[in-house]
């Protein structure tokens, strides 16, 4: 009985030890993450105009670049890259006879704090700023009375988030590697829209400020992370 306590208490220690080595180890140390989820979204593209009438969300991709200043406290930068999933839909998203895509980007700072770095889970917060932009693009044929025309638009939504907050939980892997899942909560407005008109050949360039609307976005996502 005492030798098999003695072997549970042994593999208590061998699954703790990558997490009590990192907690114990408060020199800075260089982070990087990488996020892959799906993305949700509520709210105005601009006032009046729903985010959602033309998507049904985004696969977020989001890298994280930092230091962990401490076991407790990780300061560092984010971007995103979340490719669209459009709709197909004449009114509300993309024309059947046009070919389109959107990407919505994301990039700024963010701050985790972690509860636990000593455990093998470590549940950790986060809290950010940064920009977020929203880049659409259609191309197809329109005819306009004297036959079809090629005829392309670029749009670029962009302005700031406000706040980005989330959370997640940390499973220890080993004292480089951990893993777990991530939620976050964004509010944002798009300030600006830029835009490009291409017909026959001709392109016309403009630059507008609609009236805003307020966007959230939700992005449940998987997490590694690397500590160097």
């Amino acid at each position: 009985m005492k030798s098999t306590a003695r072997l549970a208490a042994s593999l208590a220690l061998l699954t703790l030890s990558p997490a009590v080595a990192l907690a114990q180890d408060d020199s800075p140390r260089v982070q990087v993450g990488l996020r892959a989820g799906f993305a949700g979204a509520v709210g105005d593209l601009y006032k009046d105009q729903s985010i959602t009438e033309g998507s049904y969300g985004a696969i977020p991709f989001i890298l994280d670049v930092g230091v962990r200043l401490n076991p407790h406290f990780y300061l560092g930068l984010f971007g995103q890259l979340a490719p669209v999933l459009l709709k197909a839909d004449d009114e509300k998203g993309c024309p059947s006879e046009f070919d389109c895509s959107s990407t919505n980007y994301r990039f700024g700072v963010n701050a985790d704090y972690h509860f636990s770095p000593a455990s093998g889970v470590d549940p950790y917060l986060s809290l950010g700023v940064g920009y977020d932009m929203l880049k659409s693009s259609a191309k197809g044929s329109v005819d306009l009375g004297a036959g079809p025309m090629g005829f392309e638009v670029e749009s670029t939504f962009r302005g700031f988030e406000f706040a980005n907050l989330g959370g997640g939980v940390d499973f220890v892997v080993n004292r480089h590697f951990s893993i777990g899942p991530s939620l976050t909560f964004t509010v944002a407005r798009y300030t600006t829209l830029d835009t490009t008109q291409t017909v026959e050949g001709q392109t016309l360039e403009g630059t507008d400020e609609p009236e805003p609307g307020t966007h959230f976005y939700g992005i449940l996502a998987l997490r590694g992370t690397f500590t160097l």
